[in-house]
This record gives structure tokens, sequence and C-alpha cells, in this order.
């Protein structure tokens, strides 16, 4: 099957030779020689993306396909109340972009640019039903009412509607 960060840098960007392109430029802007280091990739729905690694993130003009000027930036700069570093995953629905990182989640309220009150919580049966308790090594909307979530070789197809996964998730 293909890698989990290859299924999102091809949703973000398409199709492969974009994807190629997408990764050589956030390559460079990260200006590091590590490939195998987490990225992390959240489409806002404006025509950006951001991109975290490590405690740095970019923000990536899908248009123009190159990152926008003055990045990388710090995540402590910029994004009050995340964490500053070592995110699992990230996905945006609605007005709302959720973090994963290890048995938390958080929730950014993308109109008021502040994460929402009450954060970081748990990832649990109750707050997130069918998914992992920790250690979602990615997520993305698929921009049908479902968003996938993985881990390993694993996958969940969630209805976001409803807040719960289809039925038969976890899936290979």
């Amino acid at each position: 099957y293909p890698k989990t960060h290859d299924l999102l840098w091809g949703f973000l960007r398409k199709d492969t030779a974009d994807a190629c392109q997408c990764q050589f430029a956030l390559h460079s802007a990260f200006q590091t020689q590590s490939v195998v280091e987490r990225r992390v990739a959240i489409n806002w729905g404006n025509g950006k993306a951001y991109f975290f690694k490590g405690g740095q993130y970019v923000r990536y003009d899908l248009k123009t396909e190159k990152p926008d000027p003055g990045y990388p930036q710090t995540i402590a700069g910029s994004w009050k109340g995340l964490w500053t570093s070592g995110i699992d995953a990230a996905v945006k629905w609605g007005n709302f972009a959720f973090f994963f990182k290890g048995g938390q989640y958080m929730k950014w309220d993308i109109a008021k640019d502040a994460m929402a009150p009450g954060y970081p919580m748990p990832i649990n049966a109750s707050t997130w039903p069918g998914l992992w308790t920790s250690n979602i090594d990615a997520a993305v909307d698929w921009g049908n009412g479902k968003a996938y979530f993985f881990k390993g070789s694993q996958y969940v197809k969630y209805d976001i509607a409803s807040g719960k996964p289809d039925p038969g998730y976890p899936a290979t």
C-alpha cells in the first residue's frame, strides 16, 4: 500500500508530479537534509497549506507551488497555545483544525485564529469514538464528508457529520 505521507501529498497537490515539486520546495524551505523526520500537512482550504516539522511550520501557496516568503517560522511564535513541536497529525474541517500529539488533541478555531478553550484534551472513546487513543500518524479531510485517519498500516474512514467511523474500521 502507499505510504501515508504519499497519500497526503498527492491529496494536497492532486497529482504525483506536483506532489514531488511541493516536497522539494518544502525540503528547501526547511533547509534540512532529513527526509525521514515527520512532516505534518494540513490544507487550510483557502489556497494555502501548512506544513509542520519539528518546531517550525511553512505556509505553502498551492497556486504558486512555493512556500510564502518569510517561512519557515516557529510554531511558538505564531500558534499561541499549540504544542511548540512534535505534532503527529492535523486535519481541518469546517471552521476548525484539529492537531494530534501522543494521546491528546487540540482544536484550533480558524475564525478566531486561536486555540479553542479547554485544550489539550485526551483522545478517547468519548472525544474521538473509534479512533486509536494515541500516536495517530496522519489525517486528511477527503472533501466528501469523510476524514481518514492513519496509524501504521491501518486507517479509519471517519464520518464528519456523525462524529464516528464508518462500520468496518479500522481497516488495513
